[in-house]
């Protein structure tokens, strides 16, 4: 792959009437790269590549085609430029053969050759025969079946020798065995240095011969990924919200019986005892502490056991009061329940009602007093633990810094070299010191901040180093960077490394929202005497609105990268904290993100 894209889209908006259907989508494509798009129904997917076929004229941002920008492509212009598709939706002009409707555009030589009819079928018989299909060039299309017109758009969409390709769904519409010649031909236009655009909803399509993957929702590019960093559940998440289609189900299906089977092993585990049983009194579930309790071996049939046989085992003097609450179906506790053989209980009764909230059974859970005393010695022995852990954070900070040092030499390195034995080793190296990062960045992020490494912080200097420290990564995807400080905004009392960890955290997650040749803009101020302000804005795909509510969560990401924990923004919301500030997101209309930072100075 090239370091110049092919074809480059930046913030491309389309509105039809009250119907926003992209909302400034940026999109690139490199040539010899297959580009997977997905998204659900309404994303913006067949708008997205009209656009690019000519079929739509853009109305608001930019197009660049070989790196020189285009106004609008026409569906003329497109062919000209060696731009074919495959629509979902065939748009065939039924009277003409196939051999007419293939070359029905205006191309009427090629290199200057008159396309004849001998030349014509000339130029169509290695597909039909790569394709292994016997169309009679002569018929109509009107007397062919479905699949073989599909067929027919596809050689169209090859005669013209395409630069780009672009596929609408076209695996939906032909046989498994019909797709492997498909595929046979596009890996080869691949090696010939083509492009293709492929839209699908089959993930596993996606993820066993795409480059790279974009995802659409509700008219924004949500992510933009290679297919090799890929999470395949990520992929699923972000891709689709409350639409189900069956493919969808199947997987919503097979998630929902992991989570039961997940549900029914923790209630099985728990310390606590578990039995429910239905309207008639009859025992139907019982968990293994609840089996210990009374005595029943897990090969005992206990399904179906009256309940006051069973309360009767080991509440022989309060089983009455028990039972005589669940005839009645009424939620209840129980403090001090004394069993026979002696040990304080406490008892909770609860009804189990349905969606109708019609009451079909009951639940009791039998929680043994002494657990107080086992959870104190617990919470004494998890102190020492965190003693422990506050020296393993000690010795993980102090080897942190050498290594970012080391990673940077790696880098300017790697740059200046061009011995490819030398590239693989250092690209090894550079692994296997990731590794050791990430572990040792898991114990210091999620560790307390100690006071007494507080001191004074230059803000300015230090987000200048940190841009410095990601410059590579700022250049490698041509970002501009705009620094807009002030001079001596100064913290009284800030921890430096935790800081910096801060702006790197959100400086990254700005690159990563940046496609290619976006801005990133970061602005310092003194809003108050003792206050400082900090945004941090740039012009990626945006924060999507059913994520902000959870976007400083631990775990949570809108990300399908592998490599991506969703802790970035929960260890940088932990930090502002740490240090009496605030972190929010600021609507801005120039970017389409705005993280705002407030920072007490004194």
């Amino acid at each position: 792959m090239t370091d110049n894209p092919l074809l480059e889209l930046h913030d491309i908006s389309v509105q039809y009437g009250a119907t926003q259907a992209l909302r400034g989508v940026d999109f690139n494509l490199y040539p010899g790269e297959i580009h997977a798009i997905t998204g659900e129904h309404r994303a913006g997917k067949s708008t997205l590549i009209k656009l690019i076929s000519g079929a739509e004229r853009i109305r608001s941002g930019q197009m660049y085609y070989k790196g020189k920008k285009i106004a609008s492509f026409t569906p003329k212009s497109a062919i000209c430029n060696h731009i074919g598709i495959v629509y979902q939706n065939l748009s065939i002009i039924p009277d003409l053969t196939v051999l007419e409707y293939i070359f029905a555009h205006d191309l009427k030589t090629r290199g200057g050759v008159l396309l004849n009819t001998n030349r014509m079928i000339e130029m169509v018989s290695p597909y039909l025969t790569k394709l292994g299909t016997s169309i009679d060039v002569r018929c109509k299309l009107q007397d062919l079946p479905a699949a073989q017109q599909y067929m027919v758009e596809f050689i169209r969409a090859l005669v013209i020798e395409p630069k780009i390709l672009i596929l609408d769904e076209l695996s939906n519409k032909l046989t498994p065995e019909e797709m492997k010649k498909v595929y046979k031909i596009i890996f080869e236009l691949k090696d010939r240095g083509s492009s293709i655009i492929y839209i699908s909803h089959n993930m596993e399509e996606i993820i066993e011969f795409a480059d790279r993957v974009t995802i659409l929702r509700g008219g924004h590019r949500r992510e933009t990924e290679y297919v090799s960093n890929l999470n395949t559940v990520r992929l699923y998440e972000l891709t689709y919200s409350f639409s189900l289609d069956k493919q969808r189900m199947e997987y919503l299906t097979k998630r929902f019986t992991l989570f039961l089977h997940y549900l029914k092993n923790f209630i099985q585990h728990l310390p606590l005892s578990i039995i429910f049983f239905d309207t008639a009194q009859n025992l139907q579930i019982m968990n293994t502490h609840a089996q210990s309790l009374f005595g029943i071996s897990h090969t005992e049939t206990f399904i179906g056991t009256p309940l006051k046989d069973l309360l009767r085992r080991h509440f022989s003097d309060d089983y009455p009061k028990i039972l005589q609450e669940a005839e009645q179906n009424n939620s209840h506790q129980w403090d001090q329940i004394e069993a026979n053989n002696g040990n304080t209980y406490t008892v909770y009764l609860h009804p189990i009602k349905d969606e109708n909230f019609e009451i079909i059974g009951s639940t009791i859970m039998i929680q043994e007093q002494t657990l107080n005393t086992y959870m104190e010695k617990y919470l004494m022995k998890s102190e020492k633990f965190a003693s422990v852990a506050e020296m393993a954070v000690g010795v993980a900070h102090e080897v942190n810094n050498p290594l970012f040092t080391i990673k940077n030499y790696l880098e300017l390195i790697a740059i200046n070299n061009e011995n490819e034995y030398i590239t693989r080793k250092l690209g090894i190296i550079n692994r296997e010191l990731d590794r050791i990062v990430q572990i040792i960045s898991s114990l210091l992020n999620f560790s307390k901040i100690n006071k007494t490494q507080f001191q004074e912080v230059d803000l300015s200097e230090l987000i200048e180093d940190t841009v410095l420290l990601l410059n590579h990564q700022i250049h490698e995807k041509d970002i501009q960077v705009k620094l807009k400080l002030g001079r001596s905004v100064t913290m009284r009392h800030g921890n430096e490394n935790k800081l910096k960890q801060l702006f790197i955290n959100l400086i990254v997650n700005s690159i990563d929202a940046i496609l290619q040749k976006g801005t990133i803009q970061i602005e310092l101020m003194k809003t108050q005497p003792d206050c400082a302000e900090i945004r941090i804005k740039d012009t990626g795909n945006g924060i999507p609105e059913d994520a902000l509510e959870n976007i400083f969560e631990p775990f949570y990401s809108t990300k399908i990268n592998k490599k991506n924990t969703g802790l970035g923004l929960a260890i940088s919301h932990h930090i502002v904290k740490a240090h009496s500030g605030k972190i929010f997101l600021e609507q801005n209309n120039k970017f389409k993100t705005c993280f705002v930072i407030k920072l007490p100075l004194t």
